[in-house]
C-alpha cells in the first residue's frame, strides 16, 4: 500500500511546475530500484515487477484520481502549497544522508555534494524564453521534437530538474500541451521516441553509476535536492493567514516523509535499508 502512495506522490509532483519527479522518487526511496527496473528492459529483463506495478498503479490513481484536486489547490494558494514541498524535499534529503554509511565519508567526497547543488541551483537561472526556433523545415522540427523527447526523458529522471520548465526554456512547451489536448501523433510519436533513447541512455550510465560508485552518485543526487530548493521556494509568504498555511504545510511535508520513512521500513524492504558504502 505504501509503494502506491509513493508512486500517487511522484506522478502529483509531476504536475507542480518547478518540482522534479525524479527529486520525488529520491525522497520517497525508490529511485534506485526505478532505475534498476528501467535498466532492465534494455536488456529484455523485468526487475522489481510487482514494486513497479504498484508504483504505476498509484500513479496513475494520483494523475486521474487527485491531480484536479492537486492543481486545484495550486491555484487556490499557490505559495502555500510550494511549502508542502519544500518540506518533502527538505526531510527527504536529510533521511538519504542518513543511510550513507559516514565513517566511508572522505573530504574529497564533500565535491560532489557542492557539484550537485550547483548544477542544479544554476537551472534556476536559465532564462524563461524560447532558446529553440521551432519555425522551420519538417526534418529540423521533426528533430527538435525526438531531441526535445530525450530532454524530457532525461528531466524525468535526474533529481532536481523540472520537465516543465525545460519544455519551456527549449520552447516546446505550448507545441506539447496542444498536441497533447488535440492529440497530433505526428508530434507526439517523435517525442515519444525521444523520451524512449532518453530513458534507455540515461538509466542504463545511472544505474552503472550507482553500482560502481554509490557514494558520489548519492552525494550528488543529494546536491541535486538541496540545489532544487530555490526552484520550489515561492517567496515569503506576504499575509499572516498565508504564513500560518505555510508553516503549517511546511511541517506536514516533513511529518509525511517521517512517516513513510517509518513505513518503509517497517514493510522490510531490503534494499530501501541497504547502505551506501562503496566510494
Amino acid at each position: 500500500m505504501i509503494s502506491i502512495f509513493k508512486g500517487a506522490i511522484v506522478a502529483l509532483s509531476m504536475l507542480v511546475p518547478g518540482v522534479s519527479g525524479g527529486t520525488m522518487m529520491i525522497v520517497l526511496n525508490i529511485y534506485k530500484q526505478t532505475i534498476e527496473a528501467l535498466d532492465g528492459l534494455t536488456h529484455g529483463q523485468l526487475i522489481h515487477k510487482r514494486l513497479m506495478l504498484k508504483l504505476i498503479t498509484g500513479g496513475l490513481i494520483g494523475l486521474f484520481g487527485f491531480g484536479w484536486i492537486l492543481l486545484y489547490l495550486m491555484n487556490l494558494s499557490k505559495v502555500s502549497m510550494y511549502y508542502l514541498f519544500m518540506g518533502i524535499v527538505i526531510m527527504g534529503a536529510i533521511l538519504l544522508f542518513k543511510k550513507i554509511s559516514l565513517k566511508h565519508l572522505k573530504t574529497h567526497h564533500i565535491v560532489y555534494l557542492i557539484v550537485g547543488a550547483i548544477i542544479a541551483t544554476s537551472l534556476t537561472f536559465l532564462p524563461e524564453v524560447s532558446l529553440i526556433d521551432f519555425n522551420g523545415n519538417l526534418m529540423d522540427k521533426l528533430f527538435l521534437v525526438i531531441f526535445g523527447g530525450v530532454i524530457v526523458a532525461i528531466a524525468l529522471i535526474l533529481p532536481g530538474i523540472s520537465t516543465s520548465y525545460l519544455l519551456l526554456v527549449m520552447g516546446l512547451y505550448e507545441p506539447s500541451l496542444n498536441a497533447i489536448k488535440t492529440l497530433d501523433i505526428q508530434f507526439l510519436t517523435p517525442m515519444a521516441i525521444g523520451v524512449v533513447i532518453g530513458i534507455l541512455l540515461t538509466t542504463r550510465f545511472l544505474n552503472w553509476l550507482l553500482i560502481n560508485h554509490p557514494l558520489p552518485t548519492y552525494l550528488m543526487i543529494i546536491g541535486f535536492m538541496i540545489g532544487s530548493i530555490p526552484q520550489i521556494f515561492p517567496g515569503l509568504p506576504s499575509y499572516g493567514g498565508q504564513f500560518v498555511r505555510s508553516i503549517l504545510l511546511l511541517t506536514l511535508g516533513i511529518v509525511m516523509m517521517v512517516v513513510i520513512d517509518f513505513l518503509s521500513q517497517k514493510e522490510n524492504l531490503k534494499e530501501d535499508e541497504k547502505k551506501i558504502t562503496k566510494g
